[in-house]
C-alpha cells in the first residue's frame, strides 16, 4: 500500500519539488484525499478554529494570521463539498465567520478591494446559513472595517444601520458593533452631538450586554468607542478617562496603539499640533513593521487630518511623515 501511494504522489508531482516547493499543506491535503480519509471535521473543530483566529486578528501580524486562514479555508471548503445537507448549515455559519475573518485581515494589510469581495461572501454565506446573529454580526463587522478602508463614513453608517434594522432590536455583539460603529462613523463627520447620542445607546446596550460568551465583541470595546468619539470631539477629560478604562481590558497591539494614537488626535483638536506629531511619530516608528497594520496607520493620518495645513511643516512634521511611509531611521 505504502509503494502504491509513493506512485501515485509522485504521478501527481507532489514528491519532485518537496514539501518547501509545493507547500506543506496541499500536500497533507492530496495525502489524505489519497488515503480516503476526507476530511469531515466536527463542528466543535470549527467553532474552536474560529475562536483561535478571533484571538489571532488581535495578537499577532496580519500576515501570519492570512497564511493560515487561507489554508483552513480550502479545508472548509472541501468540507462543504462533502457534507450532507444537515451538516451544511452550520458549515455556511462558519464559512461567514471565517470569509468575514479574512476580510478583517485583508482590511489590516491594506488590501481593500479583495476585503470588499470577502464581505460579500460572507454575507452571502451568513444569509444562507440562516443564522439571524451571523447576518448582523457580518454586517456590522464589515461596517466597522470600512471606517478603516476608502469607503465614505457616510456609507458605513448606512451598513450600520442595516444591521440595526435586521436585527429588530435582538442584543447580539453584531448589534452592539453596528452601534459603535455608527457613533464612530459620526463622531469622524463631527455630528458630535449625535455620536455622544450613539455612544449613550451603545453603553447601554453593553450593560445589558455583560460578560456573556461572545463573538467579535472585546471586553474594551464600548470604552474604545467613547475614546474615539471623545478624541474627535476634542473632550480632553472624557477622552482620557475612556483610554484609562480601554486601557486595563486591552492587552491587543492593535487597540494599545490606536488608543495612544487618539489621544494625539485629541492633542491637536486642542491646539498641541506639534505634541501630537511627535506622540503619532513615536507610537508609529515603535512598532515593528510587521505590526503596522492599515488601520493603525488609516488612525495615524488621522491625527494630520485635524491639524490645518499651514501648521504641517518643520522638523516634527517631517519626523511624522517619514515615520508613517516606514522610512524614518
Amino acid at each position: 500500500m505504502e509503494r502504491r501511494l509513493l506512485f501515485r504522489l509522485a504521478g501527481l508531482g507532489l514528491l519532485t519539488g518537496g514539501p518547501a516547493g509545493a507547500g506543506a499543506e496541499p500536500l497533507r491535503q492530496q495525502i489524505e484525499q489519497l488515503l480516503g480519509a476526507t476530511e469531515t471535521y466536527s463542528d466543535e473543530h470549527w467553532q474552536a478554529v474560529c475562536q483561535n483566529y478571533d484571538h489571532a486578528v488581535h495578537a499577532q501580524p496580519p500576515t501570519e494570521v492570512r497564511d493560515n486562514l487561507i489554508l483552513d479555508l480550502s479545508i472548509l471548503k472541501r468540507s462543504l463539498a462533502v457534507s450532507d445537507a444537515e451538516r451544511v448549515r452550520e458549515l455556511q455559519r462558519t464559512t461567514a465567520w471565517l470569509a468575514a475573518l479574512h476580510a478583517n485581515v485583508l482590511t489590516r494589510l491594506g488590501d481593500f478591494g479583495g476585503a470588499q469581495r470577502w464581505w460579500v461572501t460572507a454575507r452571502h454565506a451568513a444569509d444562507e446559513s440562516g443564522d439571524l446573529d451571523m447576518r448582523v454580526l457580518v454586517r456590522a463587522k464589515e461596517a466597522l472595517f470600512g471606517l478603516y478602508a476608502p469607503r465614505t463614513p457616510e456609507s458605513m453608517i448606512s451598513v450600520a444601520l442595516a444591521a440595526q434594522e435586521l436585527a429588530k432590536g435582538r442584543l447580539s455583539t453584531g448589534l452592539l458593533i453596528a452601534v459603535a460603529t455608527e457613533a464612530q462613523a459620526l463622531a469622524v463627520l463631527g455630528r458630535a452631538r449625535e455620536a455622544q447620542g450613539r455612544l449613550a445607546q451603545l453603553e447601554d446596550l453593553s450593560g445589558r450586554f455583560g460578560q456573556r460568551p461572545n463573538l467579535g465583541w472585546t471586553d474594551d470595546a464600548a470604552w474604545f468607542t467613547a475614546s474615539w468619539v471623545h478624541s474627535h470631539a476634542g473632550a480632553m477629560d472624557a477622552a482620557e478617562a475612556a483610554r484609562e478604562e480601554a486601557r486595563k481590558r486591552s492587552p491587543f497591539y492593535q487597540n494599545s496603539a490606536n488608543l495612544r494614537l487618539h489621544e494625539a488626535i485629541t492633542l491637536a483638536r486642542e491646539g498641541g499640533h506639534e505634541e501630537a506629531l511627535g506622540l503619532a511619530t513615536e507610537i508609529i516608528s515603535g512598532l515593528p513593521r510587521t505590526y503596522r497594520t492599515q488601520m493603525i496607520l488609516h488612525t495615524g493620518r488621522q491625527v494630520e487630518n485635524v491639524i490645518p495645513l499651514d501648521r504641517r511643516k518643520g522638523s516634527a512634521y517631517a519626523d511624522y511623515r517619514a515615520a508613517m511611509a516606514g522610512t524614518l531611521v
